[in-house]
């Protein structure tokens, strides 16, 4: 198969398939410009000393790009970024040596200017640094069968961009792939101009009374916060170190839905660049036991990922909510399948045994419903999903009435 159709045969943007390059790692043995079998090293100059009366050897310098080529390669990135920040599309398109490749170079054009299109522009850039060229033989092999030019480098820059978005003003490190084609640099752009910040935290406990969040990763996010209930200010419920752990309760912060909100800046600010990354309820167990006292219908969501309370309402988005029921009163307990998994909803012992035969059929439809019929006795502990019991595992409880 043509290398080139699979690299352009659907009119795939030239950044997708550098990204492709760049995490091919360099595993195989890279061409020689010339396109023979002579290996070269991994800073792209030839195994074997050269012959001193050949004046064709390239020297090391050659190999990886003069500190000329690689300044003009900064410059090519650099005109690029500028561009896409000023939604100058065409401007940053024309400077991306789509013209010059070899089979469709118009999807290839098309598909650029939705990707820079989508990238989110900061308010202002207040100064590029270029920080780092590389040289990438594997980047450069490629973008020989690419386009239909003379390429005479291809290097990885890295910048340091001073820019503010959203109010805040934050250092964000990109890259820019360039080539030397025909004598001349182009670039494309490979990262978003602002940095999306992103991050991962764990939930601890069902909802009730208490629920204590910890980071687990940041990426690209200078830390994590909590918003909701009865937070007005939300400095203080900021995590920034991998670890740190932050309890949520219903007596001093409320019941209700919360946010836990990652950011780039100083600190929160409830806008700019924030994303969210887990929502979580919790329920003040003193007015929920109240709130049990007249409930004969429970409904809940059944993915696979764990229950979710639909009702009452005091139960609405809880995850594996615990059920307060009255002891001798008949329930129907109602779940609907929403991912098309195979699950069912069983009520157990503390020994993980079925309660009187309170269980469903094992469903996979996505969208149907079950209702589950019983009365409730004391012997029921938990109710689970046979499928997917380490997940779908909610707690029962018995109130007086």
């Amino acid at each position: 198969m043509d290398r080139r159709r699979v690299l352009f045969g659907s009119g795939t943007a030239m950044t997708t398939i550098l990204a492709g390059c760049l995490d091919d790692g360099g595993d195989e043995e890279p061409a020689t410009a010339g396109g023979d079998d002579e290996s070269l090293t991994d800073d792209g100059t030839d195994d074997e000393e050269p012959d001193a009366d050949d004046g064709d050897e390239p020297t090391a310098d050659e190999a990886d790009g003069s500190d000329v080529a690689l300044e003009s390669a900064c410059d090519a990135g650099e005109t690029v970024v500028e561009a896409v920040a000023a939604s100058e599309y065409e401007e940053a398109i024309e400077h991306s040596g789509y013209q010059y490749v070899v089979d469709r170079p118009d999807d290839a054009r098309s598909t650029l200017r939705d990707q820079y299109e989508s990238v989110t522009k900061p308010d202002t850039i207040h100064a590029i640094d270029c920080a780092e060229t590389e040289s990438n033989d594997r980047l450069r092999e490629d973008a020989r069968e690419t386009f239909d030019a003379d390429v005479g480098d291809a290097v990885v820059v890295t910048y340091t961009v001073d820019l503010e978005a959203g109010g805040e003003r934050t250092d964000s490190s990109l890259e820019v792939i360039a080539f030397e084609l025909d004598g001349d640099w182009y670039a494309v752009l490979q990262d978003d101009l602002v940095p999306t910040p992103r991050a991962a935290v764990t939930v601890d406990g069902d909802g009730s009374d208490a629920v204590a969040v910890t980071l687990t990763s940041l990426s690209g996010a200078d830390g994590v916060y909590v918003r909701g209930g009865s937070i007005d200010d939300p400095t203080p419920y900021v995590l920034e170190e991998v670890g740190e752990t932050l309890t949520i309760t219903a007596d001093d912060e409320g019941d209700g839905e919360y946010v836990v909100v990652a950011y780039v800046g100083d600190g929160p600010s409830q806008g700019g660049n924030e994303v969210v990354v887990q929502t979580f309820r919790v329920v003040d167990t003193s007015a929920d036991e109240a709130a049990w006292e007249d409930v004969h219908e429970i409904e809940l969501d059944g993915p696979i990922a764990g229950w979710i309370g639909v009702s009452p309402d005091h139960i609405d988005g809880v995850e594996n909510p615990t059920l307060r029921l009255v002891a001798g009163r008949e329930y129907d307990l109602t779940w609907t399948n929403v991912d098309g998994g195979h699950h069912n909803v069983a009520l157990v012992d503390e020994t993980g045994d079925v309660v009187a035969d309170y269980e469903t059929e094992i469903m996979s439809e996505e969208g149907a419903s079950q209702t589950l019929t019983f009365t409730a006795t004391t012997e029921i502990a938990q109710y689970i999903c046979e499928p997917h019991p380490q997940t779908k595992r909610g707690d029962v409880e018995f109130i007086d009435h």
